[in-house]
């Protein structure tokens, strides 16, 4: 009787283990199978080229500000920080949305060109023209965007009158 019992604790723990064994594989090829997909999502999100179109307002509002500088430096500041941590090889587009950025209007793609363009921006336009702004850019996405991994940023104080107007019609 003692020899029965103590035969069935073990088959009891075999079949335990043999349970755990068997719910494991399929858990195992479901990892194995999803491990290239793990590894493509990484270089998507971390150090993949990427596409990116900067709307820079540029507008007269962007010239006030206090002690500390106008809006227009402090934005021109804060985008050629995006731009510097950007990866080897990422394109970049910026573009004014009230006038051009710099004299030459010359959209650069390549990351020192860019770097240069953001340090030499000019602001001090008439009113920031969000809607032509957004279809040049869907226009560059189209056109001269090439990477998966694609970025707007709007760059901009907001002023009510910037973007009213747009609501109503073109300027």
């Amino acid at each position: 009787d003692a020899a029965m019992t103590t035969n069935r604790k073990k088959m009891k723990i075999e079949q335990l283990l043999l349970l755990l064994l068997r719910t494991c594989i399929p858990l195992f090829l479901a990892l194995c199978m999803a491990r290239p997909v793990i590894t493509g999502m990484k270089n998507l999100v971390r150090n993949s080229k990427s596409s990116m179109v900067v709307m820079l307002d540029n507008s007269y509002s962007m010239e006030s500000g206090g002690n500390s500088g106008s809006h227009f430096s402090k934005a021109t500041t804060e985008t050629a920080k995006i731009i510097d941590n950007l990866p080897r090889g990422s394109q970049v587009a910026i573009l004014g949305m009230a006038g051009p950025v710099t004299k030459e209007q010359n959209l650069a793609f390549d990351l020192p060109q860019s770097r240069k363009t953001i340090r030499n921006a000019k602001g001090g336009y008439g009113t920031a023209t969000l809607a032509e702004s957004l279809e040049i850019s869907a226009g560059l996405f189209a056109s001269r965007m090439h990477h998966a991994d694609r970025q707007l940023i709007i760059v901009s104080d907001f002023q009510k009158s910037s973007w009213e107007k747009n609501k109503q019609g073109r300027q």
